[in-house]
């Protein structure tokens, strides 16, 4: 059988109304393998293991003639490591200032840069842990790696060991340039359903920690 990827989940779009249910200019698909367990019309859940490096596809879905203003220009992808549930999205700014103050000199996020293909001018704001952000060209071919620091269990109310761990979201928000030449205009934004796990080692195989952690 073959294994389904996540494709991002539109969350937002600055196009036309009447561009609202046609193909979206762009598509990221995550490439690691969706959770069986989640049912059939429920949002894809993807685990992933702490530190390792997955790919995501930024892939160009415009047809001839629509947004011709980026044509040969490059576009602006932010790309962020954010809370699911909404009780931890009204605490955020404390959960993270919490993770900050736990692992001081740590990221939540980071980009994997050599082994990233067509990404232009990386950059990783030292203040905004879960953020990173750079430059593609649409026509070109792109995919970057990233790595999430942040386990789902450090964010549990309790910490017993077995919790379940809570989902975050990896959330892409896509601009294009203005007249003055910044990376401001909206394009659309788009996420994806994560858990993030520690590897474990079982007689020398790393073994997820979700594989007995669920």
């Amino acid at each position: 059988d073959v294994l389904a990827l996540p494709i991002f989940k539109q969350e937002e779009s600055s196009l036309p109304p009447e561009n609202e249910n046609k193909i979206l200019p762009f598509q990221y698909v995550l490439c690691a393998a969706t959770s069986p367990a989640v049912k059939l019309h429920d949002e894809t859940l993807t685990y992933l293991n702490q530190g390792q490096s997955y790919e995501i596809r930024m892939l160009d879905n415009r047809k001839i003639g629509e947004l011709p203003e980026i044509n040969g220009k490059l576009v602006k992808s932010i790309f962020r490591v954010v809370f699911h549930d909404r009780r931890l999205q009204y605490t955020e700014h404390q959960q993270l200032e919490g993770w900050r103050w736990n692992r001081p000199g740590d990221r939540i996020l980071d980009i994997d840069i050599p082994m990233s293909v067509g990404i232009i001018d990386p950059r990783a704001n030292p203040t905004q842990l879960n953020t990173v952000e750079f430059l593609w060209d649409p026509s070109k071919r792109t995919s970057v790696f990233i790595q999430v620091h942040c386990i789902s269990t450090e964010f549990t109310m309790r910490k017993h060991g077995g919790e379940k761990g809570v989902p975050f979201r990896v959330q892409i928000d896509t601009f294009k340039e203005n007249e003055n030449g910044e990376y401001t205009e909206h394009l659309h934004s788009a996420s994806c359903q994560i858990k993030v796990f520690k590897l474990l080692f079982v007689n020398g195989v790393r073994m997820p920690l979700r594989l007995r952690n669920q």
